[in-house]
């Protein structure tokens, strides 16, 4: 009991001695009602708070993993041509005009189907466009009144090959059954064989050899022959799917001249190309 409750039982008690009159029924009353705490309305149950949502699962708009490792790639690439002017019609050629070997450098244009063989060798099969036009005037003679004899030649090739790529570092990391990650950078070497088209055309103004008239004409040779490539690369992968690529391939083949040009033995076919591009793998 409390000091407080007890004092206040005692003060019952001496109003109870001093008023005999009071019943004792009216004593245990007034004792129930200092002793008895006082009624306290309970406290209104705050209601629970409401559950937050599931959380939702969704698929990250930056996702940096593949179901499984690539089955191959698309790769297209531009660069440059150094032409590999050789042969009896390059010969000609540079002695009969004012052509330079390097005026045959040109545009070189390439594609690539890369499918997966194994874990860092693929089977590639690539064709591509080069060509080049040179303007340029007949060394030595010129009209009467001094003009040049000029003429436009245009070399175009356009090679058909079959090939292997092997990569030197892994082109990524199989994290489970499912996921596979792909490397950030990848270099590789290749090499193959294949056939490669010509198309060597001159027209203009020419000078006869043994009459030194003067006539205009169209020169031609044409074929197909057969051609090998050695070449490098490195890609940078920018997403999942795509990748950066800087290719360098020396292809070398030789074809016996043909139509107009076929006096003149052979040309050269093939070069160093240089080039960058873009493969997706799929």
């Amino acid at each position: 009991m409390s000091h407080d409750t007890a004092s206040a039982f005692r003060e019952v008690l001496v109003l109870h001695f001093r008023a005999r009159s009071a019943t004792p029924a009216a004593l245990l009353l007034a004792g129930l009602t200092v002793i008895a705490p006082p009624l306290q309305a309970h406290p209104t149950a705050e209601p629970d708070p409401p559950s937050a949502p599931a959380p939702s699962l969704r698929v990250s708009a930056g996702q940096d993993f593949l179901f499984g490792a690539p089955r191959g790639s698309v790769s297209i690439r531009v660069g440059r041509l150094f032409a590999r002017t050789e042969g009896g019609v390059f010969e000609r050629t540079f002695a009969n005009l004012s052509a330079e070997p390097d005026d045959f450098d040109g545009i070189a244009l390439g594609a690539d189907l890369a499918l997966r063989m194994a874990d860092r060798v693929d089977a590639v099969v690539g064709v591509g466009l080069a060509r080049s036009r040179v303007d340029s005037e007949f060394s030595g003679f010129t009209y009467e009144d001094g003009q040049p004899i000029r003429q436009t030649t245009r070399f175009r090739q356009i090679p058909l090959t079959l090939g292997a790529r092997l990569y030197l570092t892994p082109r990524g990391r199989e994290i489970s059954r499912f996921a596979w990650i792909p490397a950030r950078t990848a270099l590789y070497v290749g090499g193959g064989a294949g056939l490669i088209h010509h198309a060597y055309e001159q027209e203009g103004e020419f000078v006869d050899e043994e009459s030194l008239d003067i006539f205009a004409d169209e020169l031609r040779s044409s074929g197909w022959t057969s051609v090998v490539y050695l070449g490098a690369g490195a890609e940078l992968r920018v997403t999942t799917r795509a990748a950066l690529l800087a290719d360098v391939r020396y292809t070398r083949g030789s074809a016996r001249a043909a139509g107009d040009f076929a006096e003149w033995e052979d040309i050269g076919l093939g070069g160093l190309a240089a080039s960058v591009g873009v493969a997706l793998t799929f």
